[in-house]
Parts: C-alpha cells; sequence; structure tokens
C-alpha cells in the first residue's frame, strides 16, 4: 500500500541527504495523483541497491521519473504491477541483463534523453508483453540480432534520434505482430534486402534523416501491408525500379530531401493505392509522361524545388483524384493550357518559383474546385482576361515577386469568391478603376513594393468585405477623398506605409472600423488637428520615419488608441498634455527622435501604459516624477539616450516594471539605491554603460532572471555581487576589466542557465562548483594555464562551452569533459593549444559545433573525430594546417560547415572529403592552392557554398564540381583567372552569387539566374550575359575596371544595389538610371571622372537611399541638378570641382537626408560653417575636415588674407 508522505517533503529531504553523501534513499512513495519523480541523483549502481519503491497496483499502473540522474534501470522500477515505464532525462547509460526478468505487465516502455549506447541480446526478456519502445534520443549505435527476443506482443518500435549506422539483417525475424517502426535521426547507410519480410502486419515504416543512398529490388519485401513508408531527408540517388512491388497497400510515400535525379518510369507502378506522395526537394531533372500512370489515387503531389523543365500534359493526366499540386522552385518556362485538364476536383496549385512568362486562357478551365493558386516568383508580365473564368471557387491568389506592370479590369472576371489577393513587389505603375470590380468578397488585399502613383478613387466601389488592404512602398503622394467611402464599416487595416505622403486628409481616411493604420516612412511633417477624427475605432497607429518635430494634437484625439509607434522622427521635446486623452494606451515608441527633455506629468493619465520605448534620444535628464503616474509599466526601453543616473528615484515608483534597458548610457557615477524597489524586474540591460557595478546595484531585485554588464567597468565580483538575485537565469558580464571573481561569487544562484564571462586577469577558481543548471557558460580572454580537474563536475547539463582567446591554456584535459554528456557547442577559438588527445570527444558524443578557429595544430591526428559522429559545423581556420590526411573526416555524415580558411594547404588529395554526404559549406580561402583534383568534391553532392578566394588558381576542371546539385555561392576572389565564363560551367543553372574580384579578368559572361555578382579590380569593359526575357542580379560590384558607361548594367531591372566607382565613366544620366533600373537603393560611381549628372533634375519618383559621386570631376552646376531624391538618406559629393554650392536648393529636396560626406572637398571656411549650420537645422550629420588642424589653419590663414584686404 501507498503511504500518505508528502513527496515533495521527501524529494527535499532525499537531495538533502545526497549533497551531504550520507544516507542514501531507499524507499520512494508515490504521491497521488501521479507516480512521478524528478531530480533523484543516485551516482553509481551500488546507491541504487535495494531501492524500493511503495507502489498500489490499484492506483496507478505508470511510472514515471524524469530529469534525474539513474544509471541503470533499478529492479524496483520494473516490478510486476507497471505497465508503463518512462524514464526520461535520467542519464541511464546501461540495462543490465535480467532487468525485466519480472516486468510480467509491462506494456510501454519511453527511455527518451538518455545515453544508452547498446542493446544487448535479450536485454528485454521477462517483459513479455511489451507492446511499444522507445528509446528516442540517447547514443545507442548498437543494437545486437536478439536484442528482442521473446517479445512476441510487441507493436511498436522508435529509436529515433540515435547514432545507429547498421542494423542486423536478422534483426526483425518473428516479429510479427509490429506495425510502426521507426528509425529516424541516425547514421544508417543502407537497408538489407529481405530484412522486414517478417512484418507482414507492418503498417508504419520511417527512415527519416539517415544517408541511405540505394534501395535495393528486394528491401521492402514482405510488407505487403505497409501504408506509410517516410525515407525523407536521405542521400538516395538510385531507387530499384522493383523496389515498390511489394508495397500494393501504400498510400504515403515520403522520398522528398533525397539527390534523386531520375525516376525510372515504372517505379511507382505497383502503388496503385498511393494517396499521397513527396518528391520535393530534390534534384529530379525530367518526369516521363507515363510516370504515374496506375497512381489514379493520388491525392497529393509534391514535385517543388527540382529542376524540372517541363510538365507534360499526360504526367497528370490519370490523377483524376488529385486534389493537391505542388511545383513550385522548379525551372518551368510555360503551362501548357491542357495539364490540369483531367484534374477536375484539384483545390490547391502552387507554381511558385518557375520562370513563368506567360499564362493561356483556358489553363484552368477545368478547375471548378480550386481555391488556392500560388503563381509567386515567376516572370509573368500580364495577366490575360478569362485566365480566371471558370474559378468560381477560388479564395486565394498570390501573384507576388512577378513583373506585371498594370492591373487591368476585368482580369479576375469569373474569381467572384476570390479572399486574398497578393499582388507585391511587381512593377506596376497603373491601376484601372474597375480593376477589383469583378472581387466583390475580397477580404485582403496587398500591393506592396510597386510604382504606383495613384489609386483611383472608384478602386474599391464594388468592395463590403475588404478587411485588410497594403499599399506600401510605391509613390503614392495623395488619396483622393472619397477612396475608401465604401469600406468605412469593413477595413480594419490599412498600411500606406514608404510612400511620399506629406499630409493626412481627413476626408480621405472615413473608416470607422479601422482599427491600424500604418504610415511610417512617409514626408509626413504635421497633421491637421482633425485629420483623424473619422477614425474612432482606431486602436494601433504606426507613424514612424516621417519628419515630424513634435507630437501632433490630433493623435492625442484618438481616444481609443492603445499602440502608438512615433519612433525615428525629429521630435525634441514631449510636453505635458500631449498624450493625455490616450487612456487606453498601452505601447508607446518615441525610439530614434531628438528628444531632450520630457515635461514631468507628459505620462500622466496613461494608466494602462505597460511598455514605453525612449531610446536613441538625447535625453541628459529626466524630471524626478516622471514615472509616477505608470504604475503598470512592465517593459521600459532606454538606451542611448545620454541618460545619467543623477537621481536615485527616478524608477522607484515602477513596481510592476519587468525589463529595464539602459544600455549605451554613461552610468559611471550610480547611487546605491538607483534600482530600489524594482522587485518585479526580471531583466535588467546595463551594457556599454563604463560603469562601476557592486552588489549593492541589485540588492532588491529578487525577481530579476537576465541581467547583462557587458563592457562595464566593473573589476570585481564579490561573494555578495548577486546576493539580492537568487533567481537570476542569464548574466552576461564579458568585455569588463574583471580582476577578480569570488569563488562563491554566483553558488546562491540556484536557477543559473547562462553565464557569460571575461575578459579577467585574475585567479579562476572553481567558480561554478554550485549552479548544476548551466548549460550555456563562456569564459572569454582569460589567463588561466589551466582548471581544476573537477572544474565542470557540477555542470552535467552544459549543452555550450566557450573558452576563447587565451594564449595561456595549452592543454586540454579529459577530465574536463568527462560529465559534459550534453554538450552539443564548443568554442576553443584563439587559444593555444597545439594537440587535442581524441579522447577527449568520448564523454561528448552529442557534440554538434566544434570551433577550434586560431590554435596551432599543424596537423590533425587521424581519428581525431571519431567520437564526434553528430558534428555539424567544425572549424578549423588559422591553425597552420599543411595537410588533411585521407580519412580525417570520415565519420561525420552530418557535417554541413566546414572552415579551413587561412592555413597552408597547397594541395587537397582525392577522398579528403569522401564521407562528408552532408556537407553544404566549405571554406578554403587563403591558403596556397594552385590546383584541385577534379573529384575532391564527387562525395559532396549537397555543397552550396564554396570559399576559394585567395589562392592561387587560375581555371576550373570541368569535373570539379560535376556532382554539385544545387551549388549557389562560389568565391573565387583573389585568383589569377584571366577569364570567367559561368554558363559553361555544371553549376550555371543553380548559382545564385559569383565573387570574383581581384583576378586578372579581361572578359566575364554570367547567366540571367545569377542574383549578386561581386567582379571589382579586374581589367573588364562590360559584362556578357546569356540573352533571356529576365534577370535575377540585384548586386552588382565592378569597381575598379574598365567601365566607360553604366549602360552594361541596364539589362539588369533588378538591381538594388550597383558600384561602378574606380572606372572612367566621363558621365552618368540619373534619370535614365532611375527608369532603365526602378530598384536601385545604392548607387557609387565615386572616383570615375564624372563631370556630368545629365538633366538630374527630371529625376522622379526614386528608391535611392545612397548616392556617392564624391571624388569626381562634378562642378557646383552640375551638384545642383541631383535634387528630388525624396528617399536619400546617405550623399557623398566631398572631392569634387567645387568649393561651395548652393545648398538650400540641393538640401531642402532632400528630406530623408541623414549623412552628407564632404571629405576630399577644398571648400571655404565660411561655407563649411555655413553647410554646418544647415545640418543642424535639418538634422542630418556632415562630414568634413572641420575642426581638424589642416582646416583650423586654412580658416585663420583665410581670415588673415580677408583682414589684410579690408585694412587695404
Amino acid at each position: 500500500m501507498w503511504t500518505t508522505a508528502s513527496t515533495l517533503s521527501f524529494l527535499v529531504i532525499c537531495l538533502g541527504v545526497h549533497e551531504a553523501q550520507s544516507e542514501i534513499p531507499k524507499r520512494l512513495t508515490c504521491d497521488p495523483p501521479t507516480c512521478l519523480f524528478r531530480d533523484l541523483h543516485f551516482k553509481t549502481t551500488e546507491e541504487l541497491n535495494g531501492l524500493m519503491i511503495e507502489f498500489d497496483s490499484d492506483y496507478y499502473n505508470t511510472l514515471e521519473i524524469v530529469d534525474s540522474t539513474i544509471p541503470i534501470i533499478s529492479r524496483a522500477f520494473v516490478t510486476a504491477d507497471v505497465q508503463v515505464l518512462n524514464i526520461t532525462k535520467c542519464n541511464l547509460y546501461d540495462i543490465l541483463p535480467n532487468t525485466f526478468r519480472k516486468s510480467d505487465e509491462l506494456k510501454q516502455l519511453y527511455l527518451d534523453g538518455n545515453r544508452l549506447q547498446k542493446l544487448y541480446h535479450g536485454v528485454f526478456i521477462g517483459a513479455n508483453k511489451l507492446e511499444e519502445i522507445k528509446i528516442t534520443n540517447n547514443q545507442l549505435k548498437t543494437i545486437d540480432l536478439e536484442a528482442f527476443l521473446g517479445l512476441e506482443k510487441l507493436k511498436e518500435l522508435d529509436f529515433s534520434g540515435n547514432q545507429i549506422s547498421t542494423l542486423p539483417s536478422d534483426i526483425f525475424v518473428n516479429m510479427k505482430t509490429l506495425t510502426s517502426v521507426t528509425f529516424n535521426d541516425n547514421l544508417l547507410q543502407q537497408l538489407d534486402g529481405g530484412m522486414f519480410a517478417d512484418l507482414n502486419q507492418l503498417e508504419d515504416l520511417s527512415f527519416e534523416n539517415n544517408f541511405l543512398r540505394t534501395i535495393a529490388a528486394n528491401t521492402f519485401e514482405g510488407l505487403n501491408n505497409l501504408n506509410r513508408l517516410i525515407l525523407k531527408n536521405n542521400r538516395l540517388e538510385s531507387i530499384d525500379a522493383r523496389a515498390f512491388a511489394p508495397l500494393t497497400n501504400l498510400t504515403v510515400l515520403d522520398l522528398s530531401g533525397n539527390n534523386i535525379k531520375t525516376i525510372t518510369k515504372d517505379l511507382f507502378y505497383p502503388l496503385t493505392n498511393l494517396k499521397e506522395l513527396q518528391l520535393e526537394d530534390n534534384y529530379i531533372n525530367d518526369l516521363e509522361e507515363n510516370v504515374f500512370e496506375r497512381n489514379t489515387a493520388l491525392e497529393r503531389l509534391d514535385l517543388s524545388d527540382n529542376l524540372i523543365p517541363e510538365l507534360k500534359p499526360a504526367v497528370l493526366s490519370n490523377l483524376t483524384q488529385l486534389k493537391y499540386f505542388f511545383a513550385g522552385k522548379n525551372l518551368l518556362r510555360t503551362i501548357d493550357v491542357n495539364l490540369f485538364r483531367y484534374n477536375t476536383i484539384m483545390e490547391i496549385i502552387w507554381l511558385d518559383g518557375n520562370l513563368l512568362e506567360k499564362l493561356l486562357p483556358g489553363t484552368f478551365d477545368a478547375l471548378g474546385l480550386l481555391w488556392a493558386l500560388n503563381l509567386e516568383k515567376n516572370q509573368l508580365t500580364t495577366l490575360d482576361g478569362g485566365l480566371f473564368i471558370n474559378l468560381s471557387e477560388l479564395k486565394e491568389l498570390n501573384l507576388n515577386e512577378n513583373r506585371i506592370q498594370e492591373l487591368k479590369a476585368g482580369v479576375f472576371k469569373g474569381a467572384s469568391n476570390l479572399e486574398k489577393l497578393y499582388i507585391d513587389s511587381n512593377v506596376i505603375t497603373v491601376i484601372e478603376e474597375h480593376f477589383l470590380d469583378d472581387t466583390p468578397r475580397l477580404e485582403i488585399i496587398t500591393i506592396n513594393d510597386n510604382f504606383v502613383t495613384n489609386v483611383p478613387a472608384g478602386l474599391f466601389s464594388n468592395q463590403t468585405k475588404l478587411l485588410e488592404i497594403i499599399l506600401a512602398n510605391n509613390y503614392i503622394k495623395d488619396l483622393a477623398p472619397g477612396t475608401f467611402d465604401n469600406l468605412q464599416e469593413s477595413v480594419t487595416r490599412l498600411n500606406i506605409s514608404e510612400n511620399l505622403l506629406d499630409m493626412i486628409d481627413g476626408a480621405v481616411f472615413n473608416m470607422s472600423n479601422l482599427d491600424t493604420l500604418v504610415l511610417n516612412d512617409n514626408l509626413i511633417d504635421d497633421m491637421l488637428a482633425t485629420a483623424l477624427e473619422s477614425l474612432p475605432s482606431l486602436t494601433e497607429l504606426h507613424i514612424g520615419e516621417n519628419l515630424l518635430k513634435q507630437i501632433p494634437e490630433a493623435i492625442n484625439k484618438v481616444t481609443n488608441l492603445t499602440y502608438l509607434m512615433i519612433n525615428d522622427n525629429y521630435i525634441t521635446k514631449v510636453n505635458k498634455g500631449q498624450l493625455s486623452q490616450m487612456k487606453k494606451l498601452g505601447y508607446l515608441s518615441l525610439y530614434d527622435n531628438l528628444i531632450e527633455s520630457i515635461e514631468n506629468g507628459s505620462f500622466q493619465g496613461l494608466d494602462d501604459l505597460v511598455w514605453l520605448n525612449l531610446g536613441r534620444n538625447e535625453i541628459t535628464k529626466l524630471p524626478a516624477g516622471l514615472f509616477a503616474n505608470l504604475t503598470n509599466l512592465q517593459k521600459l526601453f532606454m538606451g542611448e539616450t545620454n541618460f545619467s543616473a543623477s537621481n536615485d528615484a527616478y524608477f522607484q515608483s515602477l513596481k510592476a516594471l519587468e525589463t529595464l534597458d539602459l544600455d549605451g548610457n554613461i552610468l559611471s557615477i550610480i547611487g546605491a539605491d538607483f534600482l530600489s524597489g524594482l522587485t518585479s524586474l526580471t531583466q535588467l540591460r546595463l551594457e556599454d554603460t563604463k560603469g562601476v557595478f557592486n552588489g549593492s546595484h541589485f540588492k532588491s531585485l529578487k525577481s530579476l532572471e537576465f541581467l547583462t554588464l557587458d563592457n562595464s567597468n566593473t573589476t570585481t565580483i564579490s561573494e555578495d555581487f548577486f546576493a539580492g538575485t537568487p533567481n537570476l537565469k542569464s548574466i552576461y558580464l564579458t568585455n569588463s576589466p574583471l580582476i577578480y571573481i569570488s569563488s562563491k561569487a554566483f553558488s546562491g544562484l540556484k536557477n543559473l542557465t547562462e553565464l557569460y564571462l571575461g575578459s579577467y586577469s585574475g585567479e579562476l577558481k572553481d567558480i561554478v562548483a554550485n549552479n548544476t543548471q548551466l548549460t550555456v557558460l563562456e569564459l572569454k580572454e582569460m589567463n588561466f594555464t589551466t582548471l581544476s580537474d573537477h572544474f565542470f563536475s557540477a555542470t552535467r547539463k552544459l549543452e555550450s562551452l566557450t573558452i576563447t582567446n587565451n594564449p595561456n591554456l595549452s592543454q586540454l584535459k579529459p577530465t574536463w569533459f568527462k560529465h559534459l554528456h550534453h554538450l552539443t557547442n564548443l568554442d576553443l577559438t584563439n587559444n593555444n593549444i597545439s594537440h587535442i588527445n581524441p579522447a577527449i570527444f568520448e564523454s561528448t558524443p552529442l557534440l554538434a559545433e566544434l570551433f577550434l578557429m586560431g590554435n596551432p595544430f599543424k596537423t590533425l591526428e587521424k581519428g581525431m573525430f571519431q567520437n564526434v559522429p553528430l558534428l555539424k559545423s567544425l572549424d578549423l581556420e588559422d591553425t597552420t594546417l599543411s595537410e588533411l590526411p585521407v580519412g580525417i573526416f570520415d565519420g561525420l555524415y552530418k557535417l554541413e560547415k566546414l572552415y579551413l580558411s587561412t592555413n597552408n594547404l597547397s594541395h587537397l588529395a582525392n577522398g579528403t572529403f569522401r564521407q562528408l554526404h552532408s556537407l553544404s559549406e566549405i571554406y578554403l580561402s587563403n591558403n596556397s592552392i594552385e590546383n584541385l583534383d577534379p573529384f575532391l568534391f564527387a562525395d559532396t553532392p549537397r555543397l552550396k557554398i564554396i570559399d576559394l578566394s585567395y589562392n592561387k588558381l587560375s581555371s576550373l576542371d570541368d569535373r570539379l564540381f560535376a556532382h554539385q546539385l544545387a551549388l549557389e555561392e562560389l568565391n573565387l576572389s583573389n585568383n589569377l583567372f584571366v577569364t570567367f565564363n559561368l554558363p559553361q560551367m555544371s553549376f550555371a543553372q543553380t548559382l545564385k552569387t559569383l565573387f570574383i574580384d581581384s583576378n586578372m579578368l579581361t572578359a566575364l559572361k554570367i547567366t540571367p539566374q545569377l542574383e549578386e555578382l561581386k567582379a571589382d579590380n579586374n581589367h573588364i569593359t562590360t559584362i556578357e550575359v546569356v540573352n533571356s526575357s529576365y534577370y535575377k542580379l540585384t548586386t552588382l560590384s565592378v569597381q575598379n575596371n574598365n567601365f566607360e558607361s553604366i549602360s552594361p548594367a541596364y539589362p539588369f531591372y533588378n538591381l538594388q544595389e550597383l558600384s561602378v566607382a574606380q572606372n572612367t565613366i566621363p558621365g552618368i544620366h540619373l534619370p535614365t538610371i532611375v527608369s532603365r533600373l526602378p530598384r536601385l537603393k545604392s548607387l557609387n560611381v565615386a572616383l570615375s571622372a564624372v563631370a556630368t549628372v545629365g538633366s538630374a533634375s527630371d529625376v522622379k519618383q526614386t528608391r535611392l537611399k545612397v548616392l556617392d559621386l564624391s571624388n569626381n570631376k562634378l562642378t557646383a552646376e552640375e551638384l545642383e541638378k541631383v535634387k528630388n531624391l525624396p528617399r536619400l538618406e546617405a550623399f557623398a559629393i566631398g572631392g569634387n570641382q567645387f568649393d561651395e554650392f548652393a545648398a538650400d536648393v540641393v538640401l531642402n529636396n532632400l528630406p530623408k537626408l541623414k549623412t552628407l560626406g564632404l571629405y576630399g572637398s577644398e571648400l571655404t571656411c565660411g561655407f563649411t560653417k555655413y553647410i554646418e549650420e544647415i545640418a543642424k537645422e535639418l538634422h542630418f550629420t556632415v562630414e568634413t575636415f572641420s575642426g581638424t588642424e589642416q582646416w583650423q589653419t586654412k580658416c585663420r590663414e583665410a581670415e588673415a588674407e580677408q583682414e589684410n584686404g579690408t585694412e587695404n
């Protein structure tokens, strides 16, 4: 019978006994309503001897032990009465023979998150009624052939998240009752033929996230009743045409995330009951017409993210039950008008991310039940009338990121039930007034990121259900009264941010139900008092990044407002009463204004305010009682405000405050009571304050959980530093000049999970000896040569350990890592370690990230990484390596990122990377490589990023990247290439980014698919490109070449960043540049001998934010043409041929200007002072030589000369 002793009291006693190394608990009592135990800690198997559990079988059938230390399964846990045993996260590392000999009633066994490494022959003997075994997220490497001996009723097996690389071919013999087998997230490379032959009742089989490469003909023999087969995310390249022959009852097949290139025409023939087929994220480049001929029951087919150039109608013609079809991210240029002719019950079609330029009327005529159509990220230029004529059930249509120029009336005729319409990021300039007349049930429309200048007054005249309108990032200067009149009672959210609005007309916003209005990043400098009067339901207003110099009266009249974002304006002062009527305001941002003062009482009446951001202003002093009325404030942000803590009473009234951010303020003098009274504070940020902190500052912060003191001037962490903050979970104390840390500084912090320390010049004692919950520890810039053997003994939950930038650390002790079984991240960057004993990693089998950069290894010991098979990222940069032994990376099947830059490598042998089947990024820059073996990367088909910069390569063998299925980024900078012809490369279709600067190029040819190109410091005069109807290039840099014009960039209409600096370009024509490159945000033509900017005054509607014309031959007259750039933020014009210019003409037309660069100009002293006065008035930064000794000397000479002239 169970006793009535309190479990809580009992556990407290047990833990106390354990810590005192006294009597080990021998009797555990189940306390109703569950038999659940936590925090039991038995160091050795001997301590479990004689253990008993009071377990009433009439009341319980389940025993659970979690978050404990249990080395083995005690027989006390597996008595005859236990039906369900769950031992989770208990560091269980072994199951002894005969453990289950008396487990007559055990049916379910769950051993998740432990350290088991092997299951022995007959390990479960005695548990004859076991139906389910789940041993997931352990460290299992081996399962003996007869591990499941005697389990004649077993139905479910799950061994996910282990390190199993092979399975005995007869492991499932006589296990006829199994219905579900799961081996996800292991290291399996093959499945033996016939291994499932006895499993004729199996319904569910899953091997997701393994390393299977082939499937043989008889692999699935015997699985006649299998319903679901998951082979997702393996490395499958070939599947025998007969492999699926036994699977006649299969309904779900997932082959996604493999390396499949081709599919044999007979592969799916036997699967006549198949309903769901997942083939996405492969490399399929062709589909035969009859490939799905017999899969007539198919309801879902996913072909997305492949390389399919064409879909013939016959591919889908037999799939009359198909409802969901996905073919996005392929290379489709056209869709045959008959493709969907027989798929009459189709509901969802995804064709996003292809190269479709046109869709013919009739393409969707048979799809009367279609409700979602995604055509995003194609090259569509028009939508022909009649395309949607039969789509009466269509509810969602996505046309984002195409090249549609006009929105014409009649386009959506037939789509009368359309509810959601997305047309973002096209090149729309014109919207016809009756464009939406055929979609009366529309609820959401987004026309964001286009070039619309005018919204027709009658556009929404037929809309009565519209809820959300987004017209952001266009060129709208004003909206006609009546535009939204028909939407008075429907629209709740309107976004017209990033336009050119300079005023808000109350007659336009006549919408009684509007609750959210977004006006960010316009040119609004004031509002009429009546501007928002017609919005009685408004609760959320965003008006950041405008030109407001004060808080408009109109805002204060919106009495239902709960959310006000008025950040990034030019407000200099907050006056009492400006916010007084907004009694319901809960969130207020005044971030990044120019506020110097806030009157006392400014926040009076804001009783509901819970979130306030005053960061990045110029507040040096606050009235003592400013926050007195904010009794419900929970989060206060005051970073970078020039605030100084001159008064201890600032925050004491904020009893509900949970977060306080004072980052970036200089708090050199801080009173001891500065933070007193903040008993609810859980997060405190004091980064970059230069303050000297001690325990007295935090003495009352009993609820504090997060504290950052990074970059302070704190030197001492005494024993009582954190005495007032017992609930701290995260501490950041980096980049501070620590010289003393008490060994007991953190001992009282029982909940501490994250600790970041350094630099530290003192002796490092056992500072974390009592922090058993620690999961992250960083020791940065310390000077210890070693640590005690038991330094990490208590931190057994540690997942991330960082010991960096310590020149005195040359050796690692295996004893440090003995108990770090949960470690997944180890960073040892920039120490002085020359050798690592592989035995260190025997205790860290879960390691996923290992950073060894900046240590003088010179050589790597073979087998060094054999104990870390789960490694995903390995950094060996700057480790003086001169060679990599073949096989050094063997077994690292899961490695995704490998860093080998800045070494002395000159030769990489074939086979060096032979087992890195998951490798997606490799960095080999700054070595001495002249040639690469043509088959070096043959076993790394998933490589997406290769960095070979700063080597001595002059050519690439055609075979080098032939096995890379989807190479996206290639860096060849600082090599010896003379020509580069990308279209001839094997990876031409998939490459998105090419860096080839600082070579000796005289010719460069690219593909339309390329999105980013950097070819600085070469000898090219133009960029050749394959002729195409589309180009994806968004970033182009060709600095220091032989260009004579910007015109070679004109075909790339999607360019957002263009740099042609240091060429010889006599003149540019800004109107043409803006017209041909309408999305351009940054243009750099510095140091290019430019003498004219063309008729720049004709420039209209541009997105240009950065313009660099410095160090050219521009005169003041030419410069004065540059205006009407309403979004320009940075303008560099120094070093041209003027000493002054009509500053008011230019600068008054640049309302968003933040930085004016005049370095290099020989400006007169008077003009320099004048320009600085304008900069102060218009609130931008001007970069000149003002204040330098050179400038002062020049001005003194000029003044003296002027005085002499006056005297004469």
